[in-house]
């Protein structure tokens, strides 16, 4: 699975970078190089629109003939712009036929660039379209963006997702990393990355829109200035999840016993670092979900549901270096163990909330559950 998630995510980051250096980096490079060429006259020969009709859209293109004189040695250019693609914006493309038009009839003549070291190489709009630069560098950076994030997903989870050894052995949960131990940490360092990672890329989704819409059309130019309410609003999620990761940072649960028990209890204790109010409440959620998948011709879908669930309502009381939590709930013993297997898997999670001043508290532990020592005897479920 890993190495699927690797060529999936690499084949969107490498193919966002062939084509961020396609439309972003080779343009500004002659942008770039073309602003030290030397400016000569030249007599325009042709110069038409050319049009592709691309299902329901269009393409244009102006296609044109120059020539010039650079050291009595006469040259002859067809590159228009710094663009050498087409475009599907038909008023930019007219203008700069009507421009290239208007210019040989006024001037009896157009002004053409030249490299000096090279006087075949020329130029007659050496401008850059700013607009596309940054259209297409979002748009090619969302790409590379998905993929570096996917790679960087999964590579991480290889190091602390390590999957549980053989059920059969006596202690199965201790071969996962993350359970190896009684202190059980939390989803919330990940889910802060997971926040502003989508933050990026809603940003770099939506900027490719509202730079493609915006100024076409005033119905798209409105719908395109809504666009920007969905990215302030991923991000003000990003910066409230951070904030709560900056006041709380690490919070372990400890459990007791360790691991829970179906059948027995499911129990322990936690300690929220803040000065918060002695008699806080947080309201706790114990879940066992099932994850399954299911294939339909080429598509695979995932599934998950709550098979179990249980609420618990706890006050908290004062601890010396901030509020401590403790609880207990009674597991029913036909209930299934945590499992990491492919395809089909449970997984036992804790929900802690609390409305605390400023920030609340939220967090979510994937604990270890499983038929132990202490587990009362009864058919379990599969």
């Amino acid at each position: 699975m890993n190495i699927v998630a690797y060529i999936f995510g690499g084949t969107f980051f490498f193919a966002g970078a062939f084509f961020l250096n396609i439309y972003v980096v080779d343009p500004l490079g002659d942008a770039w190089q073309v602003q030290s060429w030397k400016l000569v006259k030249g007599q325009l020969i042709t110069a038409d629109l050319r049009t592709n009709h691309v299902g329901n859209s269009s393409e244009h293109k102006v296609v044109a003939k120059y020539e010039y004189k650079v050291k009595d040695r006469l040259y002859e250019g067809d590159r228009v712009s710094i663009y050498t693609g087409v475009s599907g914006n038909h008023d930019k493309t007219t203008q700069l036929l009507k421009r290239l038009q208007k210019e040989q009839q006024s001037n009896n003549g157009i002004a053409v660039w030249y490299d000096k070291r090279q006087p075949h190489r020329s130029i007659y709009d050496r401008s850059v379209n700013w607009r596309m630069i940054f259209m297409m560098g979002a748009f090619c950076s969302a790409f590379m963006w998905t993929g570096a994030g996917f790679v960087g997903f999964f590579f991480s989870k290889r190091h602390d997702d390590i999957p549980l050894g053989d059920v059969r052995s006596r202690e199965p949960w201790a071969s996962y990393k993350a359970w190896a131990s009684p202190v059980i940490y939390s989803r919330s360092k990940g889910s802060v990355k997971a926040s502003w990672f989508f933050a990026v890329l809603t940003i770099l989704i939506y900027l490719t829109f509202i730079l493609g819409a915006f100024g076409r059309h005033p119905v798209a130019t409105v719908i395109s200035m809504l666009f920007v309410i969905v990215p302030i609003l991923v991000v003000m999620r990003a910066i409230h999840i951070q904030l709560g990761w900056n006041r709380f940072r690490q919070v372990p649960l400890k459990m007791n016993p360790y691991p829970g028990s179906i059948g027995g209890g499911v129990g322990g204790e936690l300690v929220i670092p803040a000065d918060i109010q002695d008699g806080d409440r947080y309201e706790l959620t114990l879940q066992c979900i099932k994850h399954w998948t299911s294939r339909s011709m080429d598509e695979v879908d995932h599934h998950q549901h709550a098979v179990w669930s249980k609420e618990q309502t706890v006050m908290s009381k004062k601890h010396m270096t901030g509020s401590l939590i403790s609880f207990l709930f009674d597991v029913p013993k036909d209930q299934p163990s945590s499992s990491k297997l492919e395809g089909l898997y449970y997984e036992w999670l804790l929900s802690v909330k609390g409305d605390v001043n400023g920030v609340d508290f939220d967090r979510v532990y994937e604990i270890p559950v499983f038929v132990t020592s202490n587990s009362k005897r009864g058919r379990r479920r599969d």
